[in-house]
């Protein structure tokens, strides 16, 4: 049936539904339409608060899908000075304290690319600051961000890292933590500059070259772009002939995160065999990366806007950029602080003391198949860009279907996924989690 056109409506209606149409036209004509009501709006930097807090009162004052998207159109309007280093004092979430210095390009730039170097064993950030990588953020638009490495804090002390280094207590080291001074500047920095996150690359001397490939292996999603010089994979190394065991399994996370390495053949301090052993994993991988030794070169590597070093890694770099949402993941770790990689996270182990491993995909028909060893349970964060998000989700764990149905939008998704990552372009709204996890 249809509605009564509204002329005749107001003519003698001939029956009773006739006579119920006109009325409720009537009604509709004179009574007044209630206005909707007005959803409730939080600034980007309260829904920030929140979202670092775990405050989901607040973040449910708006949707999780609108809450990502105000997240993903927003752009830090913090201003720097071109052409100039500049010196600050930051506190990472671990409660350490250091220096940093700052590099801004020269000239005009819509959005940044970033760098972040680290320095080796007795030096400091603001020398890593050489008008070689100037050049070159002038050039591609790039900041450059280097703090001063400190003591790790006491109780997250890196397995591998010894009390004395050369005869003396150990002066200072990269934490290769989520809390430490690296994670937190990236953090810190993309949330007050407009810097382009699919452009962070991580680079460093020595120390700096270990910090750089432990952080890479362990946070691979945050990344571009590895440039490790002249540095190692495991302390343990200097007492064997191979890749410390445990410390080899994360190289498997770099399966989407590419890396360019320098070692001089002549290093006394750092075997050019640790970079040998790490490339003969990355070759049988088939993993991106370029491996250049240096012939007759010691330790100390000449990174002169002149020599080849640097125009090779930096003319490799500008076409780098973060892979988001891959339909495929490997992911390595020794511990929970490192467990995620971009949509899947390990949250507990079955043995704590035990490497874990997961492997996942994407499959047709909004199936996820994952494989794990040593895992206890996990997270799932359902990516819109591989799945229909919105239609039934298959997952098959180990073989076992363990979830068939639709995953409803939650705050609790986008809290869980904001976590040690504070990325946009790593937030979900929805997730599925699997197993049996510990109570906090």
């Amino acid at each position: 049936m249809t509605l009564l056109n509204p002329r005749l409506a107001l003519t003698t209606p001939k029956t009773g539904w006739q006579m119920l149409q006109a009325l409720m036209l009537v009604l509709m004509l004179v009574l007044p339409i209630p206005a909707a009501e007005p959803v409730a709006t939080v600034s980007t930097a309260d829904l920030l608060a929140a979202l670092d807090e775990g405050d989901l009162e607040t973040l449910s004052k708006s949707s999780p899908s609108r809450i990502l998207k105000t997240l993903g159109r927003t752009i830090p309007k913090g201003r720097l000075k071109p052409g100039q280093t500049t010196q600050f004092e930051f506190e990472a979430g671990d409660g350490r304290d250091t220096r940093v210095s700052l590099y801004a390009p020269a000239g005009r730039h819509r959005s940044y690319g970033l760098i972040v170097m680290l320095h080796g064993y007795g030096g400091n950030g603001r020398s890593l600051v050489t008008r070689s990588y100037q050049n070159f953020a002038n050039k591609n638009g790039y900041l450059i961000v280097a703090p001063d490495a400190q003591r790790p804090a006491e109780g997250k002390w890196n397995e591998d890292l010894p009390r004395e280094l050369l005869g003396t207590p150990t002066q200072h080291w990269w934490s290769y933590r989520h809390d430490g001074f690296v994670i937190g500047l990236i953090d810190d920095l993309c949330w007050k500059y407009p810097i382009d996150r699919n452009r962070v690359v991580l680079s460093g001397m020595s120390m700096g070259g270990w910090g750089s490939w432990n952080l890479g292996m362990r946070f691979s999603d945050r990344f571009s772009a590895l440039a490790p010089l002249a540095g190692g994979l495991c302390m343990r190394d200097y007492e064997n002939d191979e890749l410390d065991s445990r410390y080899k399994k994360l190289l498997g996370n770099l399966r989407w995160l590419p890396s360019y390495f320098v070692h001089g053949s002549d290093d006394n301090i750092v075997p050019a065999s640790f970079s040998q052993m790490i490339e003969e994993v990355l070759l049988e991988r088939e993993f991106d990366h370029v491996y250049k030794e240096l012939d007759g070169v010691g330790h100390n590597l000449d990174l002169r806007g002149g020599g080849t070093t640097l125009s090779g890694i930096h003319q490799w770099l500008t076409k780098k950029r973060r892979l988001l949402e891959p339909p495929e993941i490997e992911h390595h770790a020794l511990n929970t602080d490192h467990g995620r990689q971009h949509w899947i996270r390990i949250d507990e182990f079955e043995k704590k003391k035990d490497p874990a491993k997961v492997t996942a995909r994407v499959e047709k028909g909004n199936l996820i198949v994952v494989d794990s060893e040593n895992v206890k349970s996990l997270t799932v964060f359902v990516s819109n860009k591989l799945l229909k998000e919105k239609n039934k989700i298959t997952v098959k764990w180990n073989g076992e279907e363990v979830h068939a149905g639709k995953v409803a939008e939650s705050h609790d998704a986008l809290n869980e996924s904001w976590k040690g990552r504070r990325d946009p372009f790593l937030l979900h709204t929805r997730m599925i989690r699997l197993g049996d996890p510990a109570e906090e």
